[in-house]
């Protein structure tokens, strides 16, 4: 029995994009900056301020059915298959019925970090800051 491995060449279809569509998409997608997307986390959020009076397990099945139902959804030019837990190509979603306390000192610094930024806008920031205080 011969011990020798034998180095399989994957055709260049298998090492990148396989056809011109899907190229489109990878740059439209890479072409983004990562950024925040505030939108789950204000749906979550008014959806658990409207049903305090209820067990937990009902104010999270409510939460969830809004943002099933109010999240916006962004569809690319030529995509078969859409739909993202964010609201923009490349977003970050927040939990913050789970934790959001780690974006909180992070906030106005976030954008700026040499390494690992995300986008926050103005008007993100805006909105966030509208209901971080709910959340201890």
């Amino acid at each position: 029995m011969s011990t020798e491995q034998k180095t399989i060449e994957l055709p260049l279809t298998a090492r990148g994009p396989s056809t011109p569509r899907t190229e489109k998409l990878k740059q439209a997608y890479m072409g983004q900056k990562p950024s925040i997307c505030v939108d789950r986390g204000i749906l979550v959020t008014d959806s658990y301020r409207n049903t305090e009076a209820l067990p937990p397990v009902l104010r999270q099945a409510m939460a969830f059915d809004k943002v099933l139902s109010e999240m916006p959804i962004w569809v690319q030019e030529s995509e078969l298959i859409v739909g993202n837990i964010a609201s923009r190509p490349r977003g970050g979603w927040l939990f913050p019925e789970y934790d959001d306390s780690w974006l909180k000192g992070e906030r106005e610094a976030i954008s700026a970090r040499p390494g690992d930024f995300w986008l926050l806008t103005d008007e993100d920031k805006a909105q966030w800051k509208s209901y971080m205080d709910y959340w201890p």
